[in-house]
């Protein structure tokens, strides 16, 4: 991966974290050509929704700012250094890596990732663990009062917990708000 550029002709890198099985060879190999060239300063990580977070620590460099956001669909992997070349690591099936340096490819892959940057959930958007664990009750079809018991808490509690719930899922039923949840891989 010689061919990527050095430091000092980038400072921003773009990575999407591929979802699916070869994903942990990907991140491997997308480590890889991190060590064999220079680390960015910055990093913008769109992390695959089925991927565990420790698995993030392979992918960004020492001493590099990293941001994740999750994105609201399945994305294919690849690794954007700089504006001037692009990453592409074989899928689950095979293949062999490639490197674009066509400027007009470049161009649109830089145009795809930022759109879905900024379709996608910033990291801190997960709700805590407390709303999770009533909205994973809430798709199952368990009642409020129910909900409360099993929980501990008050009617009104639970009630609280639900409308944060809907308003961080801009939600408006409990079907559509438990569709959402799990569509982010909150439950």
């Amino acid at each position: 991966m010689a061919d990527l550029p050095v430091r000092g002709e980038f400072s921003v890198w773009r990575m999407i974290a591929g979802s699916g099985p070869g994903w942990p060879a990907t991140a491997h190999r997308a480590a890889g050509v991190l060590r064999e060239t220079a680390s960015p300063e910055r990093m913008c990580i769109l992390w695959g929704p089925d991927r565990a977070a420790a698995e993030r620590a392979a992918c960004v460099p020492a001493g590099a700012l990293a941001e994740v956001r999750y994105p609201l669909a399945r994305l294919p992997a690849m690794l954007i250094t700089g504006r001037d070349a692009v990453y592409l690591p074989a899928g689950a099936g095979g293949g062999t890596d490639r490197i674009v340096r066509d400027v007009a490819a470049v161009s649109v892959l830089i145009d795809f990732f930022d759109c879905q940057w900024e379709a996608a959930r910033p990291d801190d958007a997960r709700p805590p663990r407390a709303e999770v664990e009533v909205l994973r009750l809430l798709a199952a079809g368990v009642k409020h009062e129910v909900i409360a018991r099993q929980l501990g808490l008050s009617p009104r509690t639970v009630g609280r917990r639900i409308d944060d719930a809907y308003d961080r899922l801009e939600a408006v039923s409990a079907f559509q708000a438990g569709y959402q949840a799990a569509r982010r891989g909150w439950i």
